[in-house]
This record gives C-alpha cells, sequence and structure tokens, in this order.
C-alpha cells in the first residue's frame, strides 16, 4: 500500500525541490577546465605571486626587510612547485629523447622535466640549453655553489633534516630531479627512466634511483638566494655548461 501524503507536507517538500533542481541546473552550466587550461591558471596564479613579491622587495626599508620577502618568495615557489606543477606532469611519460612542454602529452626526459618546470614556473632559464647539460652543472646552475655530494640515503636525510623542508634539486650520474623533503617524508619528484616509466613522486625509500647510484649532488633552490632574487625579478638565469 502506498502511503498518503499531506497536503501540507506536500507544499513544504516542493521548495526544496524546486530549489534541488535549480541547483543542478546551475551546476551543470558550470564550465569545466580542461588540464591545460588548469595547468595555464596555476602558471598565472604563480606569476601574480611573483609580481607581489617583486614589488614588496623593491619597496622594502631595508636589507633584512629584503632577506624576509625572499625567504618567503623562496618558500611559495618551492612549494608550489612540488605541490602544484610537478601535480599536473605525474604520467607523462618518460622517453630519454622527450622535450614535451605540455603535461599529460608527449613525452619528457628527466632533465626536460627540470628545465620545463622551472621555465613554467618563471625562472629565465634556458630551457633547452639547461636540460642538455650533465646533472652535475644542472646542480650548479640552480645552485651556484651551495651543493653538496652526499652518498647515502641516509645522508640524504641527514641533510635535508639539517637544511629544512622544501624543494631540492638532485643530480645522479646520469639521471637528474627533485627532492621534496617535508617534516613527515622524503620524495624523490622525477621522470622516471624505471618503472613505471612515467613522472613519478616517489617516496625516497622506495627510489631505486637511490640504489642504482648511490652517490650524487643535492642542492636547495632556497638556499641560493641569488636564484630566488632572479625569478622574483624575472632576470635572466645562466646556464653553466659542460
Amino acid at each position: 500500500m502506498i502511503p498518503k501524503i499531506s497536503g501540507w507536507l506536500l507544499l513544504l517538500c516542493l521548495p526544496f525541490m524546486a530549489y534541488g533542481q535549480t541547483a543542478k541546473n546551475y551546476v551543470d552550466e558550470v564550465p569545466l577546465l580542461t588540464t591545460a587550461e588548469a595547468y595555464q591558471a596555476t602558471l598565472d596564479e604563480i606569476e601574480r605571486h611573483r609580481i607581489r613579491f617583486a614589488k614588496e622587495h623593491q619597496a622594502a626599508a631595508n636589507a633584512l626587510e629584503k632577506e624576509k620577502i625572499l625567504n618567503k618568495a623562496s618558500f611559495y615557489i618551492e612549494e608550489t612547485i612540488a605541490n602544484q606543477v610537478a601535480h599536473y606532469w605525474y604520467g607523462t611519460r618518460f622517453d630519454r629523447n622527450g622535450i614535451s612542454t605540455n603535461p599529460g602529452t608527449g613525452l619528457i626526459a628527466c632533465s626536460y622535466f627540470i628545465s620545463t618546470t622551472l621555465e613554467h614556473a618563471g625562472f629565465k632559464v634556458n630551457r633547452k640549453r639547461l636540460a642538455q647539460q650533465s646533472p652535475l652543472h644542472i646542480i650548479q646552475s640552480l645552485s651556484g655553489k651551495n651543493y653538496t655530494q652526499l652518498h647515502s640515503r641516509q645522508e640524504l636525510f641527514d641533510h635535508t633534516r639539517a637544511h629544512g623542508e622544501g624543494l631540492y634539486v638532485v643530480g645522479f650520474k646520469t639521471h637528474v630531479g627533485f627532492i621534496y623533503h617535508t617534516y613527515r617524508n622524503t620524495y624523490l619528484i622525477h621522470s622516471s627512466p624505471l618503472p613505471p616509466t612515467t613522472v613519478a613522486r616517489v617516496n625516497v625509500y622506495n627510489a631505486a634511483s637511490f640504489k642504482i647510484s648511490p652517490s650524487f649532488y643535492i642542492g636547495k633552490l632556497g638556499d641560493n638566494q641569488k636564484l630566488i632574487l632572479n625569478w622574483l625579478k624575472g632576470w635572466k638565469i645562466q646556464t653553466v655548461l659542460k
């Protein structure tokens, strides 16, 4: 037997039914961003922050205030590359000759993944020239003299604890990537020639790259204040050549 619904209860339900219908129509009419559009929106937001930091740095009254702004800018760009820019590239297929500029499409080599994401984030690097250098010269181009040679994962953990959370560049014998260190975990973010042979983010404990090449170089982006200042001001970043 179908229960009867009183008239007042039916009237009470109608506004909610109408509202629900209106809300559904509204949601359906909202245009969804494509991956490419969402990625570009992220890059546009980075550019707005860069310009704001540059204005704050220009208006700073003294060297101490300028340094504080550089530190804020460093934290922002390191976190944004690690958690937003790189995110769009996950799953993009690796190839040692890959030069894709669009995340999720084409092929990307490990060095081009570094130079492309940095260029997209507003660093005025020569994308092609930087990517064609050895891992050590890529480290030197980005870290200046602020890089260290390490020989084990344990040394890496000790180093990142000492230098703090954020984004590092790591150079193996024939491979390069990012190290992202948080208070909980340390990750390798790279275009991997090993399975899954895509751009991926993997816990350092599970990263086979450290077994294949136990000796490596590492430098934290923010430790090179000249690099951050160049990003903030929109100045060109010189490539250290082989």
